[in-house]
């Protein structure tokens, strides 16, 4: 996506936060904003670390770790905003008393400027908590997305597909936002899929496994979800 507006493809990449590399124009990235946390100590982050603008070093907006990010132009202005989600980055240690993060869904609106600036303006509700093998409950966290015309409105809206480890009995739900048109979106719809029958029906493995593809099945002009989970 072009973040900055220069007429060069920008990349928005996601493993552990969210970076931002802009281009110059030549073909070389260079990373000047993060959005979420990271552990910068582990290379590519730690280079990212370094290479950013001090001014802006980056917009942390919870606990937790960034694995999914999702551009779309929210407000037609012509500069993408950027949504991203953050949650357990894997399966919670448990010898920890506290797994735990956060599961939200933030919004980060696109102000312009030479290498794109950012301002947090929405905090959406995670899909939830599930137990672990001791009983606690933690966060799922976002593993992919997908934007398409969910609503037939013209506008692109979001998908985030969450999981929450083997350890998480729960199922790896589906949120889906709907796009507002005025640079923000609303929690639309959570899918907590169960599909296993069987012996499978309880297990661990009953949940999805990938983010499902939108597609028109039936050639009505609406998108359809295909999903499948880890026994398929």
């Amino acid at each position: 996506a072009d973040i900055d507006n220069d007429g060069d493809l920008d990349l928005v990449w996601s493993a552990n936060s969210t970076f931002i590399s802009y281009n110059n124009g030549r073909g070389k990235f260079t990373c000047n904003t993060m959005l979420g946390r990271a552990n910068v100590d582990y290379p590519p982050y730690k280079k990212c670390w370094e290479e950013m603008d001090s001014t802006q070093p980056s917009l942390r907006p919870d606990k937790g770790w960034s694995w999914s990010a999702l551009v779309i132009d929210l407000n037609k202005d012509g500069l993408p905003e950027v949504i991203t989600a953050n949650g357990n980055a894997v399966d919670p240690d448990l010898n920890d008393p506290k797994p735990s993060a956060s599961g939200k869904i933030f919004v980060f609106k696109n102000t312009g400027g030479k290498l794109g600036t950012f301002k947090k303006v929405q905090t959406i509700p995670g899909p939830g908590k599930w137990p672990d093998q001791k009983g606690r409950k933690f966060s799922v966290w976002a593993a992919d997305t997908q934007a398409a015309d969910l609503d037939g409105d013209g506008d692109l809206d979001g998908l985030f597909y969450h999981e929450c480890g083997d350890f998480c009995s729960g199922t790896n739900p589906i949120v889906i936002l709907k796009n507002l048109g005025n640079g923000k979106v609303k929690r639309w719809q959570i899918i907590n899929a169960s599909p296993a029958r069987g012996s499978y029906a309880n297990s661990a493995y009953n949940k999805l496994s990938g983010a499902p593809q939108v597609v028109d099945l039936n050639g009505d002009k609406r998108p359809d979800l295909v999903g499948n989970y880890s026994h398929n």
